[in-house]
């Protein structure tokens, strides 16, 4: 949680016990200010005192020292292990956030809205956390603060993090980097903890190298800083730097750089099994090398911390899979069995919050068709007002004496219309937000997929499932596409094209040996037949893939897309592979083959195949 990356830049000293204000005798100021010096302090005094200043300052309709009360409740909650809970903490940022709202102070909304979407990021309420960051960045367009919106923009770097959405939470992690590096002084400092975060989503993304080189120049910042070397930046330094070490191979140097992330860690915090977060590295390392005795008790004691806690971690099933093959492989039979049953429970539960977290968003998909339906007619009643408009200014040159009445007609109009367009903008904002939703909700399903995929062995099966979860990529990359275009009724056919043949390839790993050629020019379909034709496009190519060039051949594919005088549109798909005679039986009776001829039906088209020098696949249709 977003707290915690807070918790872990303080230097823990134990506190020795002080005496509590009296609040009869001192300001509301006076007293969050000291409950905030203690606020990590062991014990429950703290909270008790500001229970007590809560309904103080309550009482006083003190709506400023609410605000900061009430945040200052919220980090206690999640400071303390035996009171971190999840919804304690978002009902008191909740309070803070309505508290801010009281005063109208535009730069405290944007950081308790930002503060309080960490929270809903972590309860997966994706949607809820989103919509008060676009709320922030709002506000901020009025406002000289481009430190402020730097900070907005790591935190949506945090929600797309915990969403999976590592492609825009990459985008938003360079934007807030690119504000830090550009403001006078020596590279912006700030600028450490977006390079932390990049790291961590270029790691996740399989970009390790990427993250080794943030991570790396965030190191020469904290130097360049001169933080002491026993400090929460070196702390998230080297664990940073050892999880991308880890996904690179290089595990000697991984397993040196968790184990002093771990000393650190003990020597920051107030009790050493607080520091039992930092144990899942060192114990992942000596499994990866087989050293199963030494990895079993290192990750024991990180789930069961992480467990404790209920801290967010996307990798926490995988480490109790890698906990139960220890077991296993140390014949503690009984104990991997029971680990492996709790991996799963585990896997589940995530995957139930998550679909629980975006069933409210599916229902508003179904909406969509009503909300253009809204924005047609309102557009017409733009339309319908102009021309009353002009009549009326044309009125007004013949009828002077009523000149008066006219004008207050003509600008009660205008201000309908300001509205109706202001309607037309919010609305086609909430079509974006939708597909954004849809695209989501597509990814969800795409990871359903590939989760049971991976624990089918049958072969045939196992491609089956593949198959099923490129086709809800392609599908996933239209609504993409569409949410972040300035049309929402259209899709530029040869960027789709682009992202998609790249995701096929790195999916086959075959960069090296296959050379895609796209020939054409930037090309707008409806969304209707934009789905069909890229589900066409995704099975031909796959199919080339994967029988046109046997033994690892080297060879091109080549795909064209042209609207030809008639209106009508030419899709070809060529490859200069084995052709389709020597291509397995299969590929021609398989349920891709199938799936294509019904998408070229749906598209009212025709289908032509020739078989020379490879397999040349054209489709005719009209748009």
């Amino acid at each position: 949680m977003m707290r915690y990356l807070t918790l872990l830049l303080l230097f823990f000293s134990v506190s020795l016990p002080a005496q509590v204000p009296d609040l009869a005798t001192i300001t509301a100021d006076s007293a969050n200010s000291w409950a905030g010096e203690r606020v990590y302090d062991p014990g429950d005094t703290v909270l008790f005192f500001l229970y007590d200043l809560l309904a103080k300052v309550k009482a006083e309709e003190n709506y400023a020292a609410m605000a900061e009360t009430a945040s200052n409740l919220a980090t206690w909650h999640y400071a303390h292990v035996e009171s971190e809970i999840t919804d304690s903490i978002k009902f008191y940022d909740e309070l803070a956030l309505a508290a801010h709202r009281e005063v109208g102070d535009p730069v405290a909304i944007i950081r308790a809205a930002s503060q309080l979407s960490t929270t809903y990021a972590d309860q997966y309420a994706y949607n809820k956390a989103e919509a008060l960051l676009f709320e922030a960045d709002s506000l901020l367009k009025s406002l000289d603060e481009p430190e402020l919106k730097a900070n907005v923009y790591e935190k949506f770097v945090y929600l797309y993090r915990n969403s999976k959405d590592y492609r825009s939470a990459i985008e938003f992690g360079n934007r807030a980097l690119n504000i830090y590096t550009s403001l006078p002084g020596t590279d912006s400092l700030d600028a450490m903890y977006s390079l932390f975060y990049l790291s961590g989503v270029y790691v996740m993304n399989k970009e390790p190298e990427k993250g080794l080189a943030a991570i790396e120049r965030a190191r020469k910042l904290v130097e360049l800083a001169e933080h002491p070397e026993a400090s929460g930046y070196y702390l998230r330094v080297y664990g940073l730097r050892g999880y991308a070490l880890e996904a690179m191979g290089r595990y000697d140097d991984a397993m040196e750089d968790y184990q002093k992330s771990l000393e650190i860690a003990k020597q920051l915090v107030p009790e050493e099994e607080m520091a039992d977060g930092y144990k899942d590295g060192i114990g992942t390392i000596h499994y990866l090398r087989g050293e199963y005795e030494e990895a079993i008790p290192l990750l024991e004691e990180y789930l069961q911390h992480i467990g404790e806690r209920g801290a967010f971690d996307p990798t926490y099933s995988k480490k109790y899979l890698h906990l139960s093959d220890a077991y296993a492989k140390t014949k503690q039979y009984d104990k991997a069995l029971a680990t492996r049953d709790s991996a799963r429970v585990v896997k589940v539960r995530e995957l139930e919050k998550e679909l629980a977290a975006v069933r409210g968003e599916l229902r508003t998909r179904f909406k969509a068709d009503e909300q253009r339906d809204i924005i047609s007619q309102q557009g017409a009643t733009i339309n319908q007002q102009a021309r009353v408009q002009l009549l009326i200014g044309a009125l007004a040159l013949v009828l002077l004496a009523g000149l008066i009445g006219l004008l207050y007609v003509w600008r009660n109009n205008r201000r309908k219309n300001e509205l109706l367009q202001k309607g037309n903008q919010e609305k086609e904002l909430l079509l974006k937000e939708i597909h954004h939703r849809v695209k989501n909700n597509l990814e969800v399903i795409s990871s359903l997929l590939e989760l049971q995929s991976a624990r089918i062995t049958e072969p045939t099966a196992k491609r089956a499932m593949q198959s099923g979860q490129s086709r809800v990529q392609s599908m996933s990359l239209l609504h993409q596409r569409l949410y972040q275009g300035n049309n929402l009724a259209g899709i530029e056919m040869k960027a789709y094209f682009q992202q998609l043949t790249s995701l096929l390839l790195n999916g086959y790993e075959v960069n090296d040996r296959i050379d895609l050629d796209l020939d054409m020019e930037a090309l707008e379909l409806d969304i209707d037949t934009a789905v069909p034709v890229g589900l066409i496009v995704n099975e031909l190519v796959t199919n080339s893939l994967k029988y046109a060039f046997p033994k690892e051949e080297a060879g091109h594919i080549r795909i064209q897309l042209n609207k030809e005088a008639d209106q009508t549109y030419h899709l070809s798909v060529k490859d200069n592979g084995v052709g389709k005679s020597i291509a397995p039986k299969a590929a021609s009776k398989s349920f891709g083959s199938q799936l294509v001829q019904l998408l070229v039906q749906q598209l009212d088209g025709s289908f032509k195949e020739s078989n020379s020098s490879g397999l040349h696949t054209e489709i005719r249709f009209t748009g």
